[in-house]
């Protein structure tokens, strides 16, 4: 369904070449730093060098990012966990693209993207990133599945085509039952799920989902973690923000940030 399993591919051949090419002793470690610099290139998608976000806050300026480096490969699944007001919120938006006020460089699939036009982020962001928010993207007048199915709407304008693809999420979501239902008639769980839907229509290579699970109880966010997983097994990269240090420890990858500073990293290894 996405696009890892053909990079990991490519990087296995580029190994095999070096393999054939290199004699069997002597440039035996560089062949080795040489594939494992190639798959490198293959696999990183993003790639944050010294960001740093500044906001005015009561009369004085503050780092709400302070010199973040970070570096996203394909195929992760990742957990940002922080207390309210850490700078999640504010490093999820400079992912997405939607600030570009900040100071740093930011590289996403090789593009430099503070050196391309405001109309070539917003196509770059439609092609590429998968966004759900905290107060998620849904029109209460609007259907699940007419909110689900925006997306391609607003790009191709082809209803037939955007309606299919939002009745295949709405059953792969489980969610068929409230397809016809107005976004403000159906519980939290159906919006968070149909949030994610909307934001998977248009096949982007990474999902950014700013802490979507507030409303949602413990057997409802295990749900919708586990869709999560179900995406990330299939190759889809995502970053999701919490506050919930347990729920992190499902994901593959725990980064804690506080005060605008990344203070840990590390990988938790994949759940069995």
């Amino acid at each position: 369904m996405f696009e890892c399993e053909q990079h990991r591919s490519l990087a296995n051949i580029y190994k095999k070449q070096l393999c054939l090419f290199l004699p069997p002793t002597g440039f035996f470690r560089m062949a080795s730093l040489l594939s494992s610099y190639f798959w490198f290139q293959l696999m990183t998608m993003i790639s944050l060098n010294q960001i740093v976000k500044i906001k005015e806050k009561e009369g004085r300026k503050v780092a709400v990012l302070d010199h973040v480096n970070l570096n996203i490969t394909e195929g992760e699944f990742i957990s940002i966990v922080g207390f309210n007001k850490c700078g999640k919120t504010s490093l999820m938006r400079i992912l997405a693209m939607i600030d570009q006020n900040y100071y740093g460089s930011y590289i996403f699939e090789n593009v430099h993207v503070e050196n391309i036009s405001a109309r070539e982020i917003q196509k770059f962001r439609m092609e590429k990133v998968g966004l759900v928010l905290r107060n998620v993207n849904l029109v209460d007048y609007f259907t699940i599945r007419e909110n689900i199915s925006l997306p391609l709407q607003y790009l191709h304008g082809s209803n037939g085509m955007a309606y299919e693809q939002a009745k295949y999420w709405c059953h792969r979501f489980k969610i068929s039952h409230r397809k016809n239902h107005l976004a403000k008639k159906v519980n939290p769980l159906i919006k968070v799920k149909a949030a994610i839907a909307q934001s998977l229509v248009l096949r982007p290579k990474i999902l950014l989902a700013d802490d979507i699970m507030g409303d949602l109880n413990t057997e409802e966010r295990k749900d919708i973690i586990n869709l999560l997983a179900e995406l990330n097994n299939e190759g889809l990269t995502i970053v999701l923000t919490s506050e919930n240090l347990d729920e992190a420890n499902l994901f593959h990858r725990k980064i804690f940030i506080n005060e605008g500073k990344i203070f840990t990293d590390y990988p938790i290894g994949k759940s069995k």
